[in-house]
This record gives C-alpha cells, sequence and structure tokens, in this order.
C-alpha cells in the first residue's frame, strides 16, 4: 500500500512537464508542508493549515508553470480544477494579506525561479529580480480580483437601482 506521499510524487511525475519542473513542484511541496508541519496522515484532511497551504502551493504553481491546466494542477492533491480555481480565489482574497501565507509564497516563488531559471535572475528594471517582480504582480493581481469583484457588486447595485 503506497503512502499518500507516494501518491502525491506519482501524480507530480504523470504530469507532463519537464524533469527539471517535476522536480521544482516536488522540492516547494516538500518545503510547505515541513514548514507548516504537515505530514502525511493531513494531507487527505480539510484541516484548515492543510487546506490553506494547499491553496498557496497551487497559486504559486498555476504563476510560475502556465502551462499547467486547472486539472493538471488538481491532480496533484487529487482535486477537480474548480477546487483550484477555489484555491486561488482564497489565496488572492485573503491569504496573500496574512504574512505567514505572504511569505511562503515568496520562498516556494523564489525556489520555482531559482531552480527553474537559476539563481541570480536580475531583470533590467532597475536591477528588480524576476522573483521581486513576481511578488509585486501577485500583490497587483489579488488587488485587482478584489477590485473586480467590488465593481460587480457595484454594477449590480446600479442595474437593482436604475430598475426601480
Amino acid at each position: 500500500m503506497r503512502t499518500a506521499w507516494e501518491e502525491l510524487y506519482s501524480n507530480i511525475d504523470r504530469l507532463s512537464i519537464t524533469e527539471r519542473q517535476k522536480s521544482t513542484v516536488k522540492d516547494i511541496i516538500k518545503l510547505a508542508y515541513r514548514e507548516r508541519a504537515i505530514n502525511f496522515e493531513d494531507l487527505s484532511t480539510r484541516k484548515r493549515h492543510v487546506v490553506e497551504t494547499n491553496s498557496t502551493i497551487a497559486t504559486v504553481i498555476r504563476e510560475q508553470f502556465s502551462n499547467l491546466s486547472l486539472q493538471a494542477v488538481g491532480s496533484i492533491f487529487n482535486k477537480n480544477h474548480a477546487t483550484i480555481i477555489h484555491y486561488q480565489r482564497s489565496y488572492y482574497d485573503f491569504l496573500f494579506k496574512d504574512k505567514l501565507h505572504s511569505s511562503l509564497h515568496k520562498r516556494l516563488s523564489d525556489v520555482c525561479l531559482n531552480e527553474v531559471y537559476g539563481a541570480d535572475i536580475v531583470v533590467g528594471l532597475d536591477t528588480k529580480t524576476k522573483s521581486w517582480m513576481q511578488e509585486k504582480l501577485t500583490e497587483v493581481s489579488a488587488e485587482n480580483v478584489i477590485l473586480k469583484r467590488k465593481l460587480d457588486k457595484m454594477k449590480t447595485a446600479m442595474e437593482e437601482v436604475l430598475d426601480a
């Protein structure tokens, strides 16, 4: 009988990405689970710290590996694509404001950038690293999601007033 770890890793091994990318995904999952003290018995539970950690991991994977579909990311966690959408919304709506999850997101993103692109990536924008730019992009994306929802609510309210 396989452990939850073996199941998780076999799900990653089935992804259609390079071996280096598979190794990177495994590394960020190991790092996140170690940091949050998640053991293999917890993996199939709905404990809050497990779900929030999976939310952060799934968000990083979607940001760093844009060639992976929602279904592919979901297969890592034995979840469907709708759960991954929920994970991302949860991260952008709530978790990115929490220092614990935002720092975990940054560390996982750094691991991805260092392992996939090399340790000393510098982009010409005032010598900011790609990791720094990715963090800022995540912050702006999260704000964008929140503002879009506010606009949708305002639009609905305006339509109700005009229809009355």
